[in-house]
This record gives C-alpha cells, sequence and structure tokens, in this order.
C-alpha cells in the first residue's frame, strides 16, 4: 500500500496565509510584538513568557518554538514535515 502525502508545517503555514488570508505579520506581532521583539535581540537564547499560558523559545535571536509555560514541552502531534 502506497503511503499517503505527506504535509509540511510550511505548506500548513502557506495555506493560511494565501488560502485563508490569515495576515502573518499581525500574528507575529500577537506572538511578541515589535517593541519586545527589539528588546530581547540582544538575548541569543532565552525563554520569554508571552501570555496565553506560552513561552516563547529564542535561540540565536530567533523564536524557534513555543513551548506550555511551566517549563512541560508539548508532545502532541502535529510536526509532520520530519524536521
Amino acid at each position: 500500500m502506497t503511503e499517503p502525502v505527506i504535509i509540511s508545517d510550511h505548506a500548513v503555514v502557506r495555506y493560511m496565509e494565501r488560502g485563508l488570508g490569515v495576515d502573518m505579520d499581525a500574528l507575529r506581532n500577537e506572538i511578541m510584538p515589535e517593541r519586545t521583539r527589539r528588546q530581547a535581540a540582544g538575548l541569543g537564547t532565552a525563554r520569554i513568557p508571552i501570555g496565553r499560558g506560552l513561552v516563547a523559545v529564542v535561540r540565536n535571536g530567533v523564536i524557534v518554538t513555543l513551548d506550555p509555560q511551566g517549563g512541560r514541552r508539548w508532545e502532541g502531534r502535529g510536526r509532520n514535515d520530519g524536521a
């Protein structure tokens, strides 16, 4: 039996942006306002609470993921792009 095609996270983001009309810049600002991003720019690696029970994980000046506050990493499904 042939395996089904995998839909990458990148494709999901593009669908949200181009298919659903999600304003990605507005979403970025909701995650962390530009002013806060500028303040955090020099931190390198950090965990920054952003509200809604989430912590932004910053590595080398890039928010790489959002984890639940309290240190326990989310281990649910959803990541299916092989990364």
